[in-house]
Formats: structure tokens, sequence, C-alpha cells
């Protein structure tokens, strides 16, 4: 799984395609995951789509506090 770091917190990330970047913020309660049947037409449409976890969702690792949202 790809991984960036962003102030010191590991941030699940994914990347597909290439072409105009499109960039999918999944809601409340889902992750990257939610967008698994709909980036495949996005790519085969010509654009670049990047999904990523926010924090405490999906693939991030790290435990979350409310500090971290301040």
């Amino acid at each position: 799984m790809p991984y960036i770091t962003i102030n010191h917190l590991r941030v699940y990330y994914e990347s597909h395609g290439e072409g105009e970047t499109l960039i999918l913020l999944h809601h409340g309660f889902g992750c990257t995951k939610m967008w698994k049947d709909i980036w495949p037409a996005l790519v085969k449409a010509g654009y670049r789509v990047v999904l990523y976890d926010r924090r405490g969702y999906g693939g991030l690792e790290e435990a979350i506090t409310i500090l971290l949202f301040m």
C-alpha cells in the first residue's frame, strides 16, 4: 500500500491513470474503498485519479486524537 508522511502521520493514498487530476474525497464514515466502482471509469475517460484516506479512516495506521485536528 502506498503511504505519504504528512505532519508525521502516514496517510494512505492511491493514484491511478494519467491526464488532468481529479481528487476523490470520501465522506465522514467512508474511506477510499467507496470509490472502487467509480475511479476505473474516470481513468478510462483519460483522467488521473487520486484518492486518500482522511485521518482516522481506512488505511491510516496511527491512532487519532482530537488534538491532531487543532
